[in-house]
C-alpha cells in the first residue's frame, strides 16, 4: 500500500484537477515501485488562505508526504519523487518552488 498526504493552500490545487494528478501519481508509482506495491491511497488538506506564509508572503507551497513500501533504495526513490514533481509541475501549473514532496519508508516512524 501506498498513501499520500497533499497539503495545499487554498485555491492553488483546484479540486477539479486533483483526479489528474492521483492518476499520474498513482502510473508513476507503478511504473517505478511497481505494481505489486500495493493500490495508491489520497488524502487531501487545504490550508485556509492567509494561514499559510512563506518568506513573509502567503504561501502557495504544496506539501506532499507519500509513505511507500520498506525497502526502497535511493536511486528508486529520487526517480519517483523526480517524476511525480514533474507531473505535479505538468498539471498543476506550478515552478518547483510550489511543492515539497518526500516518500517515507512505511516502517519508519517520523518524531
Amino acid at each position: 500500500m501506498i498513501n499520500f498526504d497533499a497539503t495545499v493552500q487554498e485555491g492553488c490545487i483546484p479540486a477539479g484537477i486533483r483526479p489528474e494528478l492521483e492518476a499520474a501519481i498513482t502510473k508513476i508509482c507503478g511504473d517505478v515501485i511497481g505494481e505489486e506495491a500495493g493500490p495508491v491511497s489520497f488524502r487531501w488538506a487545504e490550508v485556509a488562505a492567509g494561514n499559510g506564509v512563506r518568506g513573509g508572503e502567503p504561501s502557495r507551497t504544496t506539501m506532499l508526504a507519500g509513505v511507500i513500501p520498506d525497502g526502497c533504495d535511493e536511486t528508486t526513490r529520487t526517480n519517483l519523487l523526480m517524476e511525480l514533481g514533474a507531473a505535479w509541475y505538468r498539471i498543476a501549473g506550478v515552478t518547483e518552488h510550489e511543492l515539497v514532496a518526500s516518500a517515507r519508508d512505511r516502517g519508519s516512524r517520523s518524531s
